[in-house]
């Protein structure tokens, strides 16, 4: 038997999730950024963050929550050129620390 030691096993909750993104570099006046959380087995967004303010930091919005899901970053462009390409060589991070 095999265990993924990289996924959080049933009980494991959330105690902290932060993130560094670049954004996007078209020339967009503005950028708003929401870190979505989708419950487990679930198509849609059960509650976003709106992070536009803080390419870098962290919260405990979600501290409790189950990590064995997903989430997501949704970037709304407001200006600048389209269409709007990610700068592949900036990569972003999105960290999920958990507990049982």
């Amino acid at each position: 038997m095999f265990t993924d030691l990289s996924s959080p096993l049933n009980g494991a909750k959330i105690t902290q999730v932060s993130w560094d993104f670049k954004g996007f570099n078209n020339g967009s006046v503005k950028q708003d950024v929401k870190l979505c959380y989708f419950k487990p087995y679930r198509s849609t967004p059960y509650d976003c963050l709106d992070i536009s303010n803080d390419k870098i930091g962290s919260t405990d919005f979600f501290n409790g929550w189950d990590p064995r899901t997903r989430f997501h970053l949704t970037f709304s462009l407001w200006g600048g050129s389209y269409p709007a390409f990610w700068e592949h060589s900036e990569k972003g991070l999105l960290k999920v620390d958990y507990k049982y």
